[in-house]
């Protein structure tokens, strides 16, 4: 039997196990989430400084994590100079934008910069647009007596969309989901994006003439529901599977062939996994995950899978005759 066309009213999903690392948007700070290096000691590739007088420390800690197992601690026990780490970055021209997790035990004021090795200038604290390539200073300290966790510092190339693919729609929930219910009245609280697709203050959505795919961090997972009626799809890792997870990253890395392409990651403490999806006009969505992941969970009533292959027969799986949960091997 070959069947090569399917007709279905819920979402068609192909998953593929492995990334190449290039899609992913690409954080040019090594060692950032301070995950390599002792205890108590400076991060593997992360020096300190202390200027104008400051007294302190600055050294890996366990105590406190945003992800992972560590984070940087900074404490400056005088008023007196600047104490901070640094870390030194070759940037490409580009678009940039500068962020990071921080906690302190009090409300705090403290300097986040990146400064040009050549010249010691403020190159820009927040974003700035590059027009040639330089070796960049980042530095994230305080000026006055304080406690300061750092983790998971970023400097990525900011993505904008030039021209979103017809029948696509870009979404901006405003806030952070948390159930996985949805109706179409929800909407109305949205804002729908344009060309600027990096500061989203809720969740990411994307919609097209079939279904509406809802990123929702908080939830640590991937909800796609068809505009066809009330069927939904729960999508997230087989090994983080039941155990509390986060979206801890979702972005828009740019539009491919009519398609959007969007990197997120799921994360816990000790885990995390990048996966892209790929929405295009039609009722495909593509999961493509990062090795060792284990596979994809995808969690929905449907009428039946499809494991398509593109030189032989495709395998069939009717819910008749697979009613409990059913493990597709990728080879």
């Amino acid at each position: 039997m070959c069947i090569k066309k399917a007709y279905l009213l819920c979402p068609i999903i192909l998953i593929f196990l492995f990334v190449n690392p290039l899609l992913l948007a690409q954080n040019i700070v090594t060692n950032s989430d301070f995950e390599t290096g002792k205890i108590g000691e400076l991060p593997d590739e992360w020096q300190d400084q202390k200027e104008g007088g400051a007294e302190g420390n600055v050294f890996l800690t366990d105590k406190e994590a945003h992800s992972g197992k560590q984070s940087l601690f900074i404490e400056n026990t005088n008023d007196e100079g600047y104490i901070h780490p640094n870390k030194s970055v070759k940037i490409s021209p580009g678009d940039y934008i500068f962020s990071f997790w921080a906690k302190s035990d009090k409300d705090i004021e403290f300097p986040a910069q990146i400064y040009n090795e050549a010249d010691w200038n403020i190159l820009f604290d927040t974003s700035c647009s590059l027009t040639k390539e330089f070796t960049g200073s980042i530095q994230i300290g305080l000026t006055s007596q304080g406690r300061l966790w750092l983790d998971d510092v970023e400097l990525t190339k900011k993505m904008e969309i030039k021209q979103i693919p017809q029948n696509i729609k870009i979404w901006d929930t405003m806030a952070k989901k948390r159930d996985i219910g949805f109706k179409p009245q929800d909407k109305s609280k949205w804002r729908l994006l344009s060309d600027d697709v990096s500061n989203i203050k809720g969740d990411l959505a994307i919609e097209n003439n079939f279904f509406i795919i809802n990123f929702c961090s908080e939830l640590g997972n991937v909800l796609i529901h068809s505009k066809s009626g009330q069927k939904r799809a729960e999508i997230k890792p087989v090994r983080l599977k039941g155990k509390d997870i986060k979206l801890t990253k979702c972005s828009i890395l740019g539009t491919m062939n009519d398609s959007i392409v969007v990197e997120t990651h799921f994360s816990n403490e000790d885990i995390n996994f990048p996966v892209l999806f790929t929405i295009d006009k039609k009722q495909i969505i593509e999961i493509k995950s990062a090795q060792g992941m284990g596979g994809i969970s995808i969690y929905s009533p449907i009428e039946y899978g499809v494991v398509p292959n593109f030189i032989s027969d495709d395998l069939i799986f009717d819910p008749k005759y697979y009613k409990e949960a059913i493990n597709i091997p990728s080879e």
